[in-house]
């Protein structure tokens, strides 16, 4: 039963990192980003079949989505007119102030409305917020340099 259940808590991950990679029109089919490989291989290995080894296999994914993220940002800021860039470092700074509500948010909801469980959940939603934001300012700059 423990056994079945962690395999239950296991593919909660999976199905989310399934669902946007195929949600996103940043790659083919075919193709799935390093990091997100890198992440599901992690999950994958028999001693991270634990809440903490799933935390720390999303904490891992998640720098190097923020490394990415950050890579993307400079180039992207880099490449930009002055005025633009401008823009870009207000709509980063308003992101990061939401993303940081948005954690603060889930943290509290799962520590006082669930009491303290899905430790696993909360990691992700951080993950996901900043994999999705480093994906849009890698398009946009790839878009930028295509034109």
């Amino acid at each position: 039963m423990r056994r079945t259940m962690i395999y239950n808590i296991r593919l909660i991950p999976l199905l989310v990192l399934l669902f946007c990679v195929v949600a996103t029109d940043c790659f083919s089919q075919d193709d799935i980003h390093p990091i997100d490989l890198s992440y599901k291989q992690c999950l994958e290995v028999d001693s991270n079949y634990t809440m903490v080894g799933t935390v720390e296999c999303i904490n891992r994914a998640w720098v190097e989505w923020e490394i990415e993220m950050n890579h993307y940002y400079t180039l992207l800021a880099d490449t930009l007119s002055t005025e633009t860039a401008e823009i870009l470092k207000k709509s980063q700074d308003t992101w990061v102030e939401h993303f940081e509500n948005e954690c603060d948010f889930i943290n509290v909801f799962y520590h006082l409305e669930m009491n303290e469980r899905n430790f696993d959940e909360r990691a992700e939603f951080g993950l996901y917020m900043v994999r999705e934001r480093a994906l849009k300012l890698r398009k946009q700059y790839e878009y930028l340099i295509e034109y």
